[in-house]
């Protein structure tokens, strides 16, 4: 896996839940990698995540990405729309 990408919020990762399911047990998900859970966007099962600096964001989003019931984990990018 690459480093985040340069306009990535440090410290802060996506998680998307295959199901509500899979997402009724992301508290000993992200206890086991010391996160912590910042907000669900809208209704769907994605999550933001914020790690501490002493714990590598590439090697908690390579481990989550893996967990059952994780569709995807991913850097938080901040984009910019052109008007």
């Amino acid at each position: 896996m690459q480093n985040p990408p340069v306009n990535a919020v440090k410290g802060r990762i996506l998680v998307a839940f295959a199901d509500e399911a899979a997402a009724k047990k992301r508290a000993e998900i992200f206890a086991r990698y010391k996160a912590k859970e910042i907000e669900r966007i809208g209704s769907t099962p994605l999550y933001l995540i914020e790690v501490g600096p002493e714990i590598s964001v590439k090697e908690v989003i390579a481990k989550i990405s893996k967990e059952p019931g994780v569709r995807y984990a991913e850097p938080d990018i901040i984009v910019k729309t052109m008007k």
